[in-house]
């Protein structure tokens, strides 16, 4: 593989990785993390780095035009929101990725949240501890069976075929808009294929997992929300851009909509005075829809065997830039 390396983290690992990933990548060369994420400290750091591994930093051209020994740029992870990939491309440095890694994981807590929302298990939780237990008849008069409910899912990835699944196997009618898959490939999962018009209009439940693009940046907003049932719940686990945040809590508040639940916001992490995380009917989760022991593994197995392979020579399995390998400063 050559002289080692240097090696620059933009924060410290996950502690549930950190000893068996920092072993790995010590194998390599010489080991750091940045002291701070800010834009002009990262551009210092990563002057003499050959290899960046990126957590939750962004990466903005002005830092990647100071890589100028950077052979590659390490994701571990499904999103790449926070790296300007163009930048990268334009300079010759490949990124590697983690897709799918954390479908299982994202689709699981989904499915949770829908079965928090239909149950009313943090109200339950909270009446029960504070032996509240007259409001077992308020919670069986809001609570619902996911049997013969419909579950609406937009967007048929790998996260969005696994939910509809999950929505299958508690047998719900699944509708699901994708604007990739084809009908076959979502009758495989259970769902029927359909406009949005329609998804919105019929299901009980409307769970996001597509990306953030500009066609989706704030798909659901009052036009959206108007569509749906009063009787309906919204379930984010997805970008937080893809809703408008203040349509749901106007929705939510006039009584067209009956409750969401967001594992992101459009602002992370939101002002703790947030309004939809005040709000009575609304369940909200850190960001760590994707975050488990296993999916964080999977995560950082994933992109280092591609660094592994780009550093051998070898072209890597998951990579998301690949016209960069055509200009890399990668020596082989």
């Amino acid at each position: 593989m050559g002289p080692l390396v240097k090696i620059l983290i933009s924060e410290p690992l996950p502690e549930v990785v950190r000893q068996d990933v920092t072993a790995r990548l010590s194998q390599l060369g010489e080991v750091w993390a940045s002291p701070d994420t800010s834009e002009e400290t990262l551009a210092a750091q990563v002057r003499e780095a050959d290899i960046f591994v990126v957590r939750l930093a962004k990466i903005t051209a002005k830092v990647i035009e100071n890589a100028r020994k950077l052979r590659v740029i390490v994701r571990p992870a499904v999103g790449v929101d926070n790296v300007d990939v163009a930048a990268a491309t334009t300079a010759g440095i490949p990124i590697v990725y983690s897709p799918g890694s954390n479908s299982d994981s994202t689709a699981e807590h989904t499915f949770a949240l829908i079965l928090a929302l239909a149950k009313g298990i943090p109200v339950g939780n909270s009446a029960a501890k504070e032996g509240r237990w007259a409001a077992r008849g308020e919670l069986t008069s809001q609570n619902r069976e996911l049997a013969g409910a419909t579950l609406g899912v937009i967007g048929l990835g790998p996260v969005g075929r696994r939910v509809a699944k999950l929505g299958a196997a508690f047998g719900m009618r699944v509708l699901a808009h994708s604007q990739a898959a084809q009908r076959d490939e979502a009758e495989e999962t259970g769902a029927q294929l359909t406009d949005l018009e329609t998804l919105f209009a019929q299901s009980d439940y409307v769970t996001i997992h597509a990306a953030l693009t500009d066609r989706t940046r704030g798909l659901i907003g009052a036009e959206a929300l108007a569509k749906m049932k009063p009787s309906a719940f919204l379930v984010n686990t997805a970008r937080g851009p893809i809703i408008d945040e203040t349509a749901v809590l106007e929705a939510l508040n006039g009584g067209r909509l009956a409750g969401a639940a967001l594992d992101v916001f459009s602002v992370e992490p939101p002002d703790p005075q947030h309004p939809l995380l005040l709000h009575p009917r609304v369940l909200v989760s850190p960001h760590v829809a994707g975050m488990s022991r296993d999916s964080t593994q999977r995560m950082y197995d994933f992109a280092l065997e591609d660094m592994d392979r780009f550093l051998r020579g070898e072209p890597p399995i998951r990579i998301l830039n690949p016209e960069a390998l055509t200009t890399s400063r990668v020596k082989r």
